[in-house]
């Protein structure tokens, strides 16, 4: 999990340079699996507050790793922060917003999430900006009061909160927001009317289904999905198809995915491109017709994908995808002045089935683990035994050891498992073993022969039955460790290992 997080995060652009990585720091606490949601809870601890986003990718990519999770909660607290009052605002701000929307506000999209002014005084006043002056007195007297203590109760932050209308800004922005669309839908409607007059021009020698089907085949045409290839990502005026074989856009296109999102450039024109799906949201605009927003990850880096969509398209998107989900887009690679940065104007999106499974492609030989932890070993591991057992079997490795801390509980689950997977086809050893923590007890001796187990520090060791007998001895070392010796961890001296070596 530590690994994940440090992919997912963009250090760099979290520190600014101010701050060296190392001095931001976390610590998770052991994870709770509710099988009854599917929702997995993890506590954390950290000197920093996460970007809302980066969260939403570290969820995101738990899910795409662990079928069995629908959704992934993190506890936060925080101690010793390294960020000063604005850093901490800047990046908690979404946190409210999203807490005040769990609590079924319908304010919450109201607030703006970029703005905050933090003015002197006492205590110091934290002003936030909302659309509307219905909201900035609803927010005042409801939600002020709510984000102060959240605010003292987390970080010790003590702010008077006042919310300010600034409608007229919003208004501003809209409106210049909605004439590019116009200006786009005008070139859209040139662009159109020359293909038509081109393709009257052209002698027609195939039927309309044949000519569907070329243009299908071919990435840089419209892809029979209502969407071409200039603008901010066209929407022609043609009824949308219905979601159908996992496409969300367009009919289904042909090619392989031809670029990673970390060289995706402009100049590029149209490309292929799959990701996890972290963020979805939509824009309304003037027609009623939405500006859908799809922010996607290779676990690398992110790219926007944008297009138009009507209401009843969106609806649909939103109950069939969710976070996690994998996508392969074809679309047109564009500078979107409004976002600021290179987006995806999408033209066919597609909803990859399952996951994207590595292989065991070895020649020499397939790999055999000897080092796993399940869900048994505490606070190290969150693998169902079956399923260590079941994706080792599936990469065609013909053994896997279950290593758990101190203990053998899985050893029945994983057994049963290996049966299982004998009967499809795909035999596999099972390997006994156990994470020991042993000491070398040589001075540690009384007199009465008992040894002084709180002595020493411990280290780790990894034992592995190779016989029944092996078994047994593996079974009453646990057995020894956590009735004779057990201190904060189930110990082991060197001598009793030996004694039970066979």
């Amino acid at each position: 999990m530590r690994k994940l997080i440090d992919s997912a995060v963009d250090w760099e652009g979290l520190t600014g340079g101010r701050i060296d990585k190392e001095e931001y720091r976390f610590e998770l606490g052991q994870g709770v699996m509710h099988k009854e949601t599917g929702v997995l809870v993890i506590p954390m601890t950290l000197n920093f507050v996460l970007p809302y986003d980066e969260l939403l990718k570290i969820k995101a990519l738990v899910r795409s790793r662990l079928d069995f999770v629908e959704d992934v909660k993190f506890r936060f607290s925080f101690r010793d922060m390294v960020m000063n009052e604005e850093e901490v605002i800047r990046h908690y701000l979404p946190y409210l917003i999203q807490i005040l929307a769990g609590n079924g506000s319908g304010f919450a999209n109201a607030i703006d999430k970029k703005f905050f002014e933090i003015k002197d005084g006492e205590p110091k006043t934290l002003v936030l900006r909302c659309f509307g002056k219905t909201c900035e007195e609803q927010l005042n007297e409801t939600v002020s009061g709510q984000f102060e203590r959240i605010l003292i109760r987390s970080f010790g932050m003590k702010f008077r909160v006042v919310f300010e209308n600034d409608h007229e800004e919003y208004q501003e922005k809209a409106e210049g927001f909605i004439d590019d669309i116009r200006e786009e839908f005008a070139q859209i409607i040139e662009e159109n009317n020359i293909k038509a007059q081109e393709a009257e021009s052209r002698p027609r020698e195939a039927s309309s289904d044949n000519r569907v089907r070329s243009e299908n085949a071919n990435p840089e045409s419209g892809n029979g999905s209502g969407w071409s290839g200039k603008g901010r990502g066209s929407w022609k005026s043609r009824k949308e198809d219905k979601i159908k074989d996992n496409f969300i856009m367009g009919r289904g296109f042909t090619g392989e995915t031809n670029h990673g999102l970390t060289d995706l450039d402009p100049q590029m024109g149209t490309v292929i491109v799959e990701g996890i799906l972290y963020k979805m949201e939509s824009r309304v605009i003037r027609s009623g017709n939405h500006i859908a927003s799809f922010l996607i990850t290779d676990e690398r880096t992110t790219i926007c994908v944008k297009g138009f969509v009507s209401e009843e398209k969106w609806n649909e998107i939103n109950e069939f995808l969710k976070p996690g989900d994998r996508l392969k887009v074809l679309g047109e690679v564009q500078f979107d002045t409004f976002e600021n940065l290179n987006v995806i104007m999408f033209k066919e999106i597609e909803k990859l089935p399952g996951k994207m499974d590595r292989e065991d492609t070895s020649e020499i030989g397939k790999r055999v683990e000897l080092h796993l932890h399940t869900k048994m070993s505490q606070m190290d591991g969150l693998n169902e035994p079956k399923d260590v057992v079941r994706q080792a079997a599936m990469w065609g490795q013909p053994a896997v050891a279950i290593t758990d801390h101190g203990v053998v509980q899985s050893f029945p689950d994983a057994a049963a498992e290996a049966g299982n997977q004998a009967k499809a086809g795909r035999p596999i050893k099972i390997i006994y073993g156990v994470e020991g923590y042993s000491f070398d007890d040589c001075d540690c001796i009384n007199e009465d022969g008992s040894i002084d187990y709180r002595k020493k520090p411990v280290n780790h060791i990894i034992l592995l039955a190779k016989t029944q007998e092996g078994l047994k001895n593996l079974y009453k070392l646990v057995s020894i460790s956590h009735i004779d010796y057990f201190y904060r961890k189930p110990r082991l001296p060197w001598s009793v290992i030996n004694a039970h070596r066979e």
